[in-house]
């Protein structure tokens, strides 16, 4: 299966990844662990960084028709949570509503034995410098690489971290310093307008002085946390992620252009 997806294209950006693993972390999340020989160049610091997986389509179980080009339409973005490179493992969490969209839908149904491709992996463009304190603010979606985040901080950092999840049921166990309030806020609706979390991190008592921010999530949000951290918050940009990760109505390409468009 995997031999005949690797065309000289994908070959050159992708290797095979096998399911070893699965755990179902909370109804809307499934953590998937893979083998894989792009983990053994990773340190354990990659964690909170990118990969692409390549997935079957919709209905069959092996990797077919991956024309040069077509595989972009297979593949979407998510985050490596752990990495694990002596036994060449990787883990990921894959939100899931059903049968809606292209990734998540394979994820519900993977079992161990299962194979795909996974592009070489990106590094996360957030360094948690010293800071005086720390604030993040993520959605479903973005939790993976909030928390990876959250745990590489020094063990004294201050500060919040809240988070928008559908129930109380995906509330995660996350190894943040003892000095991080975590606030989880409740929205059932992905599609809802998220003013909780935003009169909540508006209102936030971040410490006073220089605050490192890592903003991850839907759209509309981000870009309205963006403008606030800009203009009202006068956060330092180099200590300042800003990112959308989806947008309400679209797929990841239209995400993307709509991303560019507003950057």
């Amino acid at each position: 299966m995997i031999k005949q997806a690797l065309n000289s294209v994908i070959a050159s950006r992708f290797n095979p990844a096998t399911v070893l693993h699965r755990e179902q972390l909370s109804p809307h999340m499934i953590r998937l662990t893979f083998r894989t020989r792009l983990a053994a160049d990773l340190s354990a610091h990659a964690a909170g960084g990118y990969t692409k997986p390549l997935v079957p389509a919709p209905g069959e179980s092996e990797l077919r028709g991956l024309e040069d080009g077509h595989f972009k339409s297979r593949m979407r973005t998510y985050t490596i949570r752990h990495v694990r490179p002596s036994k060449e493992e990787i883990d990921i969490d894959f939100v899931v509503h059903g049968d809606e969209g292209v990734v998540g839908p394979w994820a519900s149904r993977a079992a161990p034995g299962d194979q795909i491709l996974m592009s070489r992996p990106g590094m996360l463009k957030y360094t948690p410098d010293a800071a005086d304190g720390f604030l993040f603010a993520a959605d479903l979606a973005a939790l993976p690489a909030a928390a990876a985040m959250l745990e590489r901080l020094p063990r004294d950092a201050v500060g919040e971290a809240f988070f928008e999840i559908p129930s109380d049921a995906d509330k995660q166990v996350i190894n943040a310093p003892p000095g991080i309030e975590i606030r989880w806020l409740i929205k059932s609706d992905p599609a809802d307008p998220s003013t909780s979390l935003l009169g909540a991190i508006k209102g936030s008592s971040a410490p006073a002085g220089q605050l490192s921010v890592f903003v991850a999530g839907e759209f509309s949000w981000v870009g309205d946390l963006r403008s606030f951290f800009r203009n009202e918050r006068k956060a330092p940009p180099h200590m300042t992620y800003m990112s959308s990760y989806w947008k309400v109505g679209a797929v990841e390409p239209e995400h993307k252009a709509a991303k560019a468009r507003a950057a």
